[in-house]
This record gives C-alpha cells, structure tokens and sequence, in this order.
C-alpha cells in the first residue's frame, strides 16, 4: 500500500499493481493483482516455503473475498444492504483491510464508494446499484507489515448480477498453487 520507490524486489517478495488507468477517449479501467517475484522458485533452498505458503493463503483469501462481494451483487441493491451483505473480513486482517469494498468508476475511481460492513457507520450512504454502473471490487488481505495482498476486479452491473470486465488479467500462477 505504497507508491513505487527504488527498491529492489528480490525472490520471495510480493508486488502490488493497482492500474487505475485512464485510456482514449476518457475510458476508465482499475483492476490490480499481485505477484510473487519468483525468478528461482524453484529448487533454491533459501526460498521460505512458510512465507509462500502464508502469501498463498493470503491471495486466496482476497480471491475468496472478490468472489463473494461480486456473486452477490445484484441491481436493485442498496449500498447498505450490500455492506451488510458483504464478505466479512476475518478479525487478523481487518486492521490492514481495504478502505471500501467497491467504488464506481468514471474519470477515476468516484461515486459510489460503498464501505466495508464494519466501516459503514462511520463513512458509508445509501444508494441504489443500476443496472450498467461500472464498479472496481477491492481486496487487500495483511496480517501485519511483511506481506499483503491487493486484488481488485473492474465489473459492469448487468441485469443478472456482475460481468467481470478486467477477467482477462491473469493472477499469480505461483501464488495460485
């Protein structure tokens, strides 16, 4: 959850891309993965198969977490019912956790934005899902500064439920196993 810096990413660390692109003609598309740098994965004995194994656990949370979220998204929803609806994020990430479960898009990330169940009280509004509303579902799982996660999936709002717009881009074959 940084800009980029001259670090060197070295084998066994996670990168983050959040692409928030604005392309021709004012389309907008925000969708972000993370990969694990794993140049020699394979075979090297200081790679630590408990931090692989933890980063793993962590995207297949956000993976879960995306799923559930854009499964039962629906037209005719009010924001607050989908933040009650929402997945619940277990206790040990909630501190690290994503400011809001979705948000429209337009020129950028914009209206709406739609809160965590957790954070509604305090930030959230209601507001009724429409049918062709284009939004980024978010994902970021961390329990605590070493690794974190950061998943986000750009969908259209169809008649049935969510089209996912940004399927194309693949996730982390090594983070997927």
């Amino acid at each position: 959850m940084q800009e980029s810096s001259t670090k060197l990413i070295r084998d066994g660390e996670l990168i983050a891309f959040d692409a928030d692109c604005i392309a021709p003609f004012g389309y907008f598309i925000d969708f972000s993965r993370t990969w694990l740098c794993a140049d020699q994965v394979r075979g090297v004995s200081s790679f630590n198969p408990q931090k692989l194994q933890k980063q793993r656990d962590l995207h297949k949370y956000a993976q879960e977490q995306l799923a559930y979220n854009m499964e039962i998204c629906k037209p005719g929803m009010s924001f607050r019912e989908l933040s009650e609806k929402c997945w619940k994020i277990p206790d040990r990430f909630l501190p690290y956790r994503y400011g809001v479960m979705a948000h429209g898009n337009g020129m950028n990330g914009e209206y709406p934005y739609i809160y965590h169940n957790v954070d509604y009280a305090a930030g959230g509004y209601d507001g009724i899902l429409e049918e062709n509303m284009t939004l980024s579902f978010e994902a970021f799982m961390a329990e605590d500064e070493d690794d974190g996660v950061k998943l986000e999936e750009h969908c259209l709002i169809t008649k049935s439920g969510v089209e996912n717009l940004s399927c194309m881009v693949p996730f982390c074959e090594y983070l997927e196993q």
